[in-house]
């Protein structure tokens, strides 16, 4: 981003997620994907609001920047919800030993009425077998990292009352129409579906990139704030995208069930 801004360009990011990004470059920086904490905190509203979930075991992957982010805004959410954090477990999986993270959690089962699991694809699905086996049956709500085919194609045995929250809902059942059209192109082009929602979001950073061209006709883009105040509602491939007085997008959040190997749509939360 120093760079960037040195050279009076502009960077139009599907997953830059961070919010301290989005504060520190309001002028050259724009995201078509939500924040971290954004999907932190709809996790949360899920968890307590839809699942009835308000006393929660936390496991947060401390390796992962992203993994931390989503931890703090979960429990920050919680807290405001008047939700009980049980215990927080942190791991790192170069050092991960699952026997002695399900010991840390074992005497807290019972008070458990869900688990948030912050993490990437690393080491999860071992993590949830291994859960499962302990006797731990609680739904296990994770972030955008549960949103891959090695999780969601793995055993279905394994993956009973997981959820996690992501950028666009790509079930043909539940998705708005924008995705659908998104989806149909996109498998005409490379004869293969999308694998996960960050396709979408690769289309609609290119678009809001085109929008901006279009806007500034050869010359100087105005202002990022006078720009992003007057774009329309756009309706890209990951749902409809609004700008509100800043660079990050107001827009819906997905959580999705992992049902049979398949995405299925469990609610939808905008921030």
């Amino acid at each position: 981003m120093p760079s960037v801004v040195r050279n009076h360009k502009r960077f139009i990011t599907a997953g830059t997620t961070s919010g301290k990004l989005a504060v520190k470059f309001p002028q050259n920086l724009i995201l078509a994907c939500y924040t971290d904490a954004m999907q932190g905190t709809a996790a949360t509203r899920f968890a307590v609001q839809t699942l009835h979930a308000s006393q929660v075991i936390v496991i947060e992957n401390t390796q992962m920047q992203y993994a931390i982010n989503v931890t703090n805004a979960f429990i920050k959410e919680l807290q405001l919800l008047k939700g009980q954090l049980i215990t927080k477990i942190s791991f790192t999986p170069d050092t991960l030993k699952i026997d002695n993270l399900i010991n840390k959690m074992s005497p807290l089962k019972k008070g458990a009425i869900a688990i948030y699991f912050a993490s990437g694809v690393p080491k999860t699905l071992e993590v949830i077998k291994q859960l499962r086996q302990a006797g731990f049956e609680q739904p296990i709500i994770g972030a955008d990292g549960f949103d891959s085919d090695t999780i969601v194609k793995a055993p279905s045995t394994l993956l009973i009352d997981v959820y996690f929250t992501t950028h666009a809902v790509l079930s043909p059942n539940d998705a708005p129409a924008s995705t659908l059209n998104s989806i149909q192109h996109y498998q005409q082009k490379y004869t293969v579906l999308p694998k996960n929602a960050f396709t979408t979001l690769g289309h609609d950073v290119t678009m809001l990139a085109a929008e901006l061209l279009a806007g500034s006709k050869n010359q100087n883009p105005p202002q990022l704030d006078q720009w992003l105040s007057t774009l329309k509602l756009y309706s890209g491939a990951s749902g409809d995208i609004r700008f509100h007085g800043g660079n990050v997008p107001n827009k819906n959040i997905y959580i999705i069930q992992i049902n049979k190997n398949q995405r299925q749509l469990a609610s939808i939360i905008n921030i």
